[in-house]
């Protein structure tokens, strides 16, 4: 390969699972037609939660079609509060503590529930309705991945 010609590689799109191409230096996860996605940020910050869970040798299995489900399950809001739009991801067990990026462990969270539960215990922390709203959800995620 000449200087010139840049390395070129077949990718599977995360949002839309379409086989594109890309070249240069970095590999895109994304298509270009996803890049200009609406839900091109929502999958973006899936997609880092699950590499930093492989990263440090966590279980990452949750799909983009699950996270979907959960943000629709809490209307787009914070889990916790229900007052506030969710802006990040929290894992229900912390990651710090081994909790991987998984469907059962992920909830929706804004900034200032996600600073509050930090890494610790939900139950060190959460106000026992939110601990009890947001368990009862996740404990059905658990139970629908043992049964499939």
């Amino acid at each position: 390969m000449t200087p010139e010609q840049k390395p070129v590689y077949a990718r599977s799109c995360f949002l839309c699972k379409e086989i594109f191409t890309s070249t240069g230096k970095r590999k895109s996860s994304f298509c270009p037609e996803c890049h200009t996605s609406p839900l091109f940020n929502v999958a973006s910050s899936l997609l880092g939660q699950i590499r930093r869970a492989e990263k440090a040798g966590l279980s990452a299995n949750v799909t983009f079609e699950q996270w979907l489900s959960t943000l629709d399950f809490f209307e787009g809001m914070c889990a916790y509060c229900q007052i506030v739009p969710y802006k990040c991801i929290d894992h229900f067990f912390p990651f710090e503590l081994g909790g991987g990026t998984t469907w059962d462990n992920i909830a929706p969270a804004c900034h200032g529930c996600n600073h509050r539960k930090g890494s610790h215990l939900p139950e060190e922390i959460l106000q026992p309705d939110e601990l009890e709203r947001v368990r009862t959800y996740l404990y059905t995620r658990f139970d629908m991945e043992v049964t499939r």
